[in-house]
């Protein structure tokens, strides 16, 4: 899966990709139970993501647990 800008993605949202990244399972929308994933995520950016952990605009957890 591609996510392009992905230093667009507001900090509420970088909370649950995270936890699809380290735990493989989401929640859908309107949903009483979890599901797992198994992709394999490919992040595009046009900032500089380290830049962006410093200011905190950027969760530090989801920079290194995507690298």
């Amino acid at each position: 899966m591609l996510l392009d800008e992905v230093d667009d993605i507001p900090t509420e949202l970088q909370v649950k990709l995270l936890r699809v990244v380290e735990q493989q399972e989401f929640e859908r929308v309107a949903a009483s139970n979890r599901s797992t994933s198994d992709v394999r995520l490919i992040c595009a950016t046009k900032c500089d993501l380290l830049k962006l952990v410093k200011e905190g605009r950027f969760r530090e957890d989801l920079y290194y647990g995507s690298t």
